[in-house]
């Protein structure tokens, strides 16, 4: 107990010893982080808008950030950094509930960050969150591992130690067995080294989770089955997006409970208080043309 004590108080105090540093990059990393998940929102409406055959310029806003969610994006990184280390030094110490920290935690963080993104709470966010878990730890071992190696360096040389008495015996005999052969010497890694390689890892894990979040834009575009239709000078168009002013339409034709979307016609134009009508179709009697007029 003693000893968890205090490890518990050497990490706290390594945070402490960095807090002047993380005031003055809050603000830095309230704007990566706000890009971020900005970026991670038009990869998913791009992906939903490009099922259509909609231009990515045609995208509505939805809801502007303002500096205090910035912030707060700021904050959720700086927390999420923490539980990083947290979770690499409990795996180090061999302390860790996998179920829990591995995956119970890991999910609820991964639909954190799907919910913030897809900005409502549907199947959609939950399917994306479970896709997302090998990314955040990927990003787990990054940050908490590699990026802040010298904050782990206390347990990793610890059990260096435990280890090394363990096979003291076997170097001891490989080394009187060559000791006549020229051996070339490993280089050992160093700090540097690690962030390099959680550079790496972090780009690769971005990279990977802005495909997953595109993809599920398709999907969310294909699962979809309820439509809005609003009449325009006597011609029905399907609301693919709407916010409070703007809409964005597909020219569709409704026949049998079976709609037909004109995937080379969208207009973007003002709500105005038009009246939609929502209609929920079968999945099978949804289609798209690629005709750009009705016949």
């Amino acid at each position: 107990m003693k000893k968890e004590k205090q490890e518990k108080l050497n990490l706290w105090d390594k945070i402490c010893k960095y807090t002047p540093q993380i005031a003055v990059f809050l603000p830095v990393v309230s704007f990566v982080a706000g890009g971020g998940f900005k970026l991670a929102w038009f990869l998913y409406k791009s992906g939903y808008y490009g099922y259509y055959n909609i231009e990515v310029k045609n995208i509505l806003a939805n809801d502007e950030i303002d500096i205090y969610k910035w912030i707060c994006f700021g904050i959720a990184t700086i927390f999420y950094f923490c539980y990083s280390i947290l979770s690499v030094r409990r795996i180090i110490s061999n302390k860790i509930n996998i179920l829990f920290w591995g995956v119970i935690l890991n999910y609820i963080i991964s639909l954190f960050f799907c919910i913030i993104v897809l900005k409502e709470i549907t199947l959609v966010s939950f399917v994306t969150a479970l896709i997302l878990i090998p990314c955040n730890w990927v990003m787990i071992f990054s940050l908490g591992f590699c990026m802040a190696h010298n904050m782990q360096e206390d347990l990793i040389n610890k059990n260096k130690i435990k280890k090394k008495k363990k096979v003291k015996r076997v170097l001891s005999k490989l080394k009187n067995k060559y000791k006549n052969t020229n051996t070339k010497q490993k280089r050992e890694w160093v700090d540097r080294d690690y962030k390099v390689l959680g550079i790496i890892l972090i780009t690769a894990s971005l990279i990977l989770g802005g495909f997953f979040t595109y993809e599920e834009g398709v999907k969310t575009a294909k699962d979809k089955n309820s439509y809005g239709i609003v009449k325009i000078e006597n011609i029905s168009y399907a609301v693919i997006d709407v916010d409070e002013k703007e809409m964005v339409l597909q020219k569709c034709n409704i026949k049998n409970n079976e709609i037909v979307l004109f995937v080379k016609t969208y207009l973007k134009t003002d709500k105005n208080d038009k009246i939609i009508n929502y209609i929920n179709f079968e999945k099978g009697n949804i289609h798209r043309n690629y005709k750009a007029e009705q016949e």
